[in-house]
């Protein structure tokens, strides 16, 4: 739930920098034995990061990825069950509430854990395992994602609690 708290609590909304949670997320990649990497874009001042993570050898990797960036949280007053905070995390009975927790850091998180379970374990394929900004905003992580510095996936999973 550490984690989870952190994540939430970062500010990611798509106008402004996710540099932050990028590079926590990067410690977290580093506790799985992977070496993080980042891409980094800037617009208009300010600083945008992809976090990238590669585990395994080969070519032709499985991608995990989400989106790292959240909508506007609007009236913070509609935020009843975090107090009027988006970015608390809060636990009422089985449900997690905050600004991110179903679209999309969360997803992220889960990612990591379920890693996290297999640490060592060799694998078939390689795995990169990407956090995004800009999805918010027309993909603007995804497409810096896609010039190059890393090999062709050979199959995605991407969280996305929408028809995508």
């Amino acid at each position: 739930m550490t984690e989870a708290k952190k994540l939430i609590g970062f500010n990611t909304v798509t106008s402004s920098s996710n540099a932050e949670c990028a590079v926590y997320i990067g410690s977290l990649l580093r506790r799985l034995g992977m070496k993080p990497s980042y891409q980094e874009v800037r617009s208009d001042g300010v600083l945008f990061l992809n976090v990238v993570g590669w585990l395994g050898s080969g070519k032709a990797p499985l991608l995990w990825s989400t989106h790292l960036d959240t909508v506007a949280s609007g009236d913070p007053k509609l935020w009843t069950r975090t107090g009027g905070d988006p970015w608390r995390l809060t636990l009422r009975g089985q449900n997690l509430y905050g600004l991110g927790a179903a679209d999309t850091k969360l997803d992220l998180l889960c990612k990591l854990t379920a890693l996290g379970r297999v640490k060592g374990a060799e694998l078939k394929k390689p795995l990169l395992v990407l956090g995004t900004f800009g999805e918010e905003s027309g993909l603007r992580g995804a497409a810096r994602f896609c010039q190059g510095e890393f090999p062709k996936p050979a199959m995605a999973l991407v969280g996305e609690p929408t028809d995508l």
